[in-house]
């Protein structure tokens, strides 16, 4: 059975590859506990205040929406590759 050229145009996702979603996660989630650690926390104290809070709590909650960011992302990526075609 001969494949269709014209069904593929378009599809640039085709050229990453199946299954990066999965150690992209595990290197998201590596890299987002690290962020959380005390040692890399406490690197952010200090007097001054951003926005009227503590910088503390605006590098906290900054890499928190950094974190469910990327997540929504892969979670959309995987959503959008489905099953393979036959």
């Amino acid at each position: 059975m001969a494949k269709d050229p014209d069904k593929n145009r378009g599809d640039d996702r085709a050229e990453d590859g199946p299954g990066r979603e999965g150690p992209f996660s595990v290197s998201l989630f590596l890299i987002s506990t690290m962020m959380f650690l005390p040692p890399l926390v406490m690197l952010a104290e200090g007097e001054a205040l951003l926005f009227g809070l503590p910088r503390v709590y605006v590098v906290l909650f900054a890499t928190w929406i950094a974190v469910v960011a990327m997540i929504y992302f892969i979670a959309e990526r995987i959503g959008r590759s489905g099953p393979p075609e036959t």
